[in-house]
């Protein structure tokens, strides 16, 4: 079996080019945001957390689930970062 003929496909203009690459820098530019409102959400749940401990309990079981929580929002965001900066590669390796 013969696989697709490509000889007949148009080739993409540098404008379709251009555009393409402006939008996936825009598309990583909205991740990064969505990555900042995360951060900075985790960031506002442990400062209500810290403020309402007080000296009349054990907070240790409470800190240490806060701490897991943020340890794996961390480890999200450093994969994500990764990927992010893996595209960015490529993109930078799109002859415009």
């Amino acid at each position: 079996m013969a696989g697709p003929d490509h000889a007949h496909a148009p080739s993409p203009t540098e404008a379709d080019r251009k555009q393409s690459v402006a939008l996936l820098l825009a598309s990583l530019a909205l991740e990064r945001i969505g990555m900042a409102s995360k951060v900075h959400a985790e960031i506002e749940k442990c400062s209500a957390a810290l403020s309402s401990f007080d000296d009349s309990r054990n907070i240790v079981p409470e800190l240490l689930s806060l701490g897991e929580r943020l340890h794996t929002v961390m480890q999200d965001m450093t994969l994500k970062e990764m990927l992010m900066q893996s595209i960015m590669e490529t993109i930078r390796k799109i002859k415009c």
